[in-house]
């Protein structure tokens, strides 16, 4: 009897490892999706503000072109 209860212990903890291990490889993709969706929308921030800032620039007279390149 002693021995049952002693096994089903560890097979409860064993468990619970691997639930907290999934919950961890869970976080992790997580994780990586999160900061991959970051990343891209800071690409596509900055591919934004270049076209803004280009088309800004393209629009002022020669004169002024001139001297902000200077």
């Amino acid at each position: 009897m002693e021995a049952n209860t002693v096994h089903r212990h560890e097979m409860k903890s064993l468990r619970m490892l691997g639930m907290r291990v999934k919950g961890m490889q869970k976080m992790a993709i997580i994780r990586s999706l999160t900061a991959s969706d970051s990343r891209k929308v800071l690409v596509t921030v900055r591919m934004r503000l270049l076209t803004v800032s280009t088309t800004m620039i393209s629009r002022l007279p020669n004169t002024l072109r001139t001297k902000m390149s200077e």
